[in-house]
């Protein structure tokens, strides 16, 4: 059921979007968990530092994916607001068609030069031909990936949250299951656990395109949509291009970041990771609000309801600290009996480092919803340059501090840098919020609609 975002109160419309939304997230990194736990307690502590090894560099990949997708759902969301369903669909033909492109493209780029990729991040010899083994899988089911991950966009694009959490409830629970069978009983390793993705991922992938089709013909258009236009592409390139380069400029810091923990040994790189595995589940929250958000804001700029807005931006806010306040109890409270989800009782050195870094990263929890959920409307309202600009000097900030703070806080020094690029992230953001670069931003032109 498509939610009405341009009308009703703010409050229980952006939380009644956002729930499906944030359930969806939850579900998907609790798949992602089950995967480390998995490698951690069934194959061996070297399988989640092979994992997480590599876990940048699929990151990389991912957020392609998710650049596209955050650009798209800009220009659908607007022209659903707008009510201008032939160009809608002309816009979601277009993203499908283009989206198989540079899907097949990453891929094989990503298998070509997989083991450059393996070697650039310093990934310790013992894990070495693990990661490699797993990078390379993960590549062969990227295409399916992406597909899946643009169809789900586009679902919360047009308001219908909810389709998009039953698709990934429905790839999490089938993620969970074959994992179980080629890892616990088939005894498969690392390799199971790229098996158990790629299968679930080919699945998915059909399912959510012959929904998608489905979906679409509930929309009445009043003229023939085209199934490819170049006008559109070039509309949505021009917010894709920035978002996919903020995303990859992310992947890139944290690859470099990687590199640097992995210098520190084995024990370093897997206490970092599952430390990493429970931070990413707050931000996996933060994410799916920032995201109902910005189809929040799209539909109501495309809609001329710029007053909507302000106000959710400020419920969006209180519902993320809720959150902020949740997770930092848990991780501060009992970050070891967290940390043993993924390792075994003897790795007392291991949890020790994954403490640290909870313990130096939950206090910013608060700053981190801040700056998610403003660049939520700056991306909603097409301001994609903004967020672009703030990443490189997150960027910047965490190479120079990288390269100094260590020599005096050892590995807790590379963990400082986490928070004091979240808090520099927050200030610019709020500054580019109060300036309001973000009212008026209509990205559709009368050439981008045209059909």
């Amino acid at each position: 059921m498509d939610i009405k975002l341009t009308e009703g109160n703010v409050s229980e419309t952006l939380l009644k979007f956002s729930l499906p939304i944030l359930a969806s997230e939850m579900i998907q990194r609790v798949c992602i968990l089950t995967d480390n736990i998995i490698a951690g307690k069934f194959i061996g502590e070297y399988a989640l530092a092979a994992i997480g090894s590599v876990f940048p560099i699929t990151v990389v990949f991912t957020s392609i994916a998710l650049g596209l997708s955050n650009g798209c759902s800009v220009i659908i969301s607007q022209l659903c607001g707008k009510k201008d369903y032939s160009s809608m669909k002309t816009a979601v033909s277009t993203t499908v068609l283009s989206s198989l492109f540079v899907s097949v493209a990453l891929a094989l780029f990503g298998l070509i030069f997989s083991n450059s990729f393996v070697m650039l991040v310093n990934v310790p010899t013992e894990v070495f031909d693990s990661a490699l083994i797993y990078l390379q899988l993960y590549m062969i089911s990227f295409v399916f990936k992406y597909l899946y991950s643009i169809c789900t966009g586009i679902f919360i694009a047009i308001g219908d949250s909810k389709l998009a959490f039953f698709c990934l409830m429905s790839s999490s629970i089938l993620n969970i299951v074959f994992n179980i069978v080629f890892v616990c009983y088939l005894n498969l390793g690392i390799p199971g656990i790229a098996l158990a993705a790629l299968i679930v991922q080919i699945i998915m992938a059909f399912i959510t395109i012959a929904v998608l089709i489905k979906k679409m013909k509930g929309f009445q258009e009043e003229e023939q949509y085209k199934r490819f236009s170049s006008a559109t592409l070039k509309s949505i390139g021009k917010l894709c291009i920035p978002s996919i380069l903020k995303r990859g400029i992310v992947s890139l810091g944290d690859v470099y970041m990687l590199r640097i923990i992995n210098s520190y040994g084995v024990m370093a790189t897997t206490g970092y990771t599952a430390a990493l595995q429970l931070n990413m589940f707050f931000f996996t929250c933060l994410l799916a609000l920032g995201n109902g958000l910005s189809s929040y804001t799209a539909q109501n700029i495309g809609a001329k309801r710029i007053e909507r807005v302000k106000k959710g931006l400020k419920s969006g806010i209180v519902m993320s600290v809720c959150i902020a306040l949740l997770f930092f109890t848990l991780f501060i409270g009992f970050p070891k009996k967290f940390l043993y989800f993924f390792l075994n009782e003897e790795s007392i050195d291991t949890v020790s480092i994954g403490v640290t870094f909870l313990r130096l990263t939950t206090p910013f929890y608060v700053v981190v919803c801040i700056k998610q959920l403003i660049d939520g409307v700056l991306r909603g309202s097409g301001a994609m340059l903004y967020p672009l600009g703030i990443t490189i000097v997150d960027l910047l900030q965490r190479v120079i501090l990288v390269n100094i703070l260590p020599s005096y806080y050892g590995l807790r020094g590379v963990f400082i840098t986490f928070p004091t690029g979240w808090t520099l992230s927050a200030v610019l953001y709020c500054i580019f919020f109060y300036k309001g670069v973000w009212k008026q931003r209509n990205v559709l032109s009368a050439e981008s609609t045209k059909i």
